[in-house]
C-alpha cells in the first residue's frame, strides 16, 4: 500500500485549510484511493492507495503551492482494512510519518516531499527521492505563466482549450509549455509512477509471502 501524510506549513499563522484541501484531493483522486483523505490530527491529513498515480498527483499538487509538506510511505498494512484511514495500522503509515518528519527536519530544503520505502523493497528510496527532488526543482523554476498553463492542462484541457482560456495563440501556448518544460515534467511523472508502483507491487508480494509463512 501507499500512504500519504501531509501537514500545513506554518499553520499557526495561517487559516486552517484542511477541509478545503480534502475536497480538492477527492476531486484529484477521482475515486482511486483505497481510503479517502481525513484529518488525522490538528492540521494533518492522511490517505491511502494501492496505486501510485493518484498519490503522486495529490502530493505534487499539495507541495506546488508551498503551503504543505508531504510524506509518502510504501509498505504493508494490517488487514482487513478498517473503514477509516485513521484506523489503518501498518508499515506504510509509519513510513509516511517518518518521511514527513524527515521533511520537517530539513528547513530551507528545496524538497517539501519525501518518501520512505519498506526494508528489502525496490527501487531503493534514496534513488526515488533523487528523482522526486529533481522533479520539484524543475517545477520550482516555472514562471507564473508556466504554472498557470500547467494547472489548466492538469485539469484535462487540451492546449487549444488552454489557449482560449488564457487568451493566447496556440503558438504562444506552445512556447510557454516549452519554457516550462511541461513535456519533460510529464515524462518524469510517468517514470516516478512506474518506480512507485514497482515498489508497491513488491511490497504486496512480500507482505503476501509473510502472511503465508505465518499461516503455515
Amino acid at each position: 500500500m501507499i500512504a500519504l501524510t501531509a501537514d500545513q506549513v506554518d499553520s499557526r499563522h495561517r487559516p486552517d485549510r484542511v477541509a478545503t484541501v480534502i475536497a480538492r484531493i477527492d476531486a484529484l483522486a477521482a475515486g482511486r484511493l483505497v481510503r479517502a483523505p481525513e484529518r488525522t490530527a490538528g492540521d494533518e491529513l492522511q490517505c491511502l492507495a494501492d496505486e501510485a498515480e493518484p498519490i503522486l498527483r495529490i502530493a505534487l499538487d499539495l507541495v506546488d503551492g508551498g503551503e504543505w509538506r508531504v510524506g509518502i510511505g510504501i509498505g504493508d498494512v494490517e488487514r482487513p482494512l478498517p473503514p477509516s484511514v485513521r484506523e489503518v495500522r501498518g508499515e506504510a503509515l509509519v513510513l509516511a510519518r517518518e518521511a514527513l518528519d524527515g521533511v520537517k527536519r530539513r528547513p530551507g530544503a528545496a524538497s517539501a516531499l519525501a518518501i520512505r520505502v519498506g526494508a528489502d523493497r525496490r527501487p531503493d528510496e534514496h534513488a526515488v527521492q533523487a528523482f522526486i527532488d529533481l522533479l520539484l526543482e524543475l517545477r520550482a523554476r516555472r514562471t507564473d505563466g508556466g504554472r498557470e498553463l500547467a494547472a489548466l492542462l492538469d485539469r484535462g484541457l487540451s492546449r487549444s482549450e488552454a489557449a482560449a482560456e488564457l487568451g493566447l495563440t496556440p503558438q504562444a501556448v506552445s512556447a510557454r509549455a516549452k519554457a516550462a518544460r511541461l513535456e519533460l515534467d510529464a515524462r518524469a511523472r510517468a517514470g516516478l509512477v512506474e518506480l512507485l508502483d514497482l515498489a508497491e507491487h513488491r511490497a504486496d508480494v512480500a507482505g503476501g509471502r509473510q502472511n503465508a509463512e505465518h499461516a503455515g
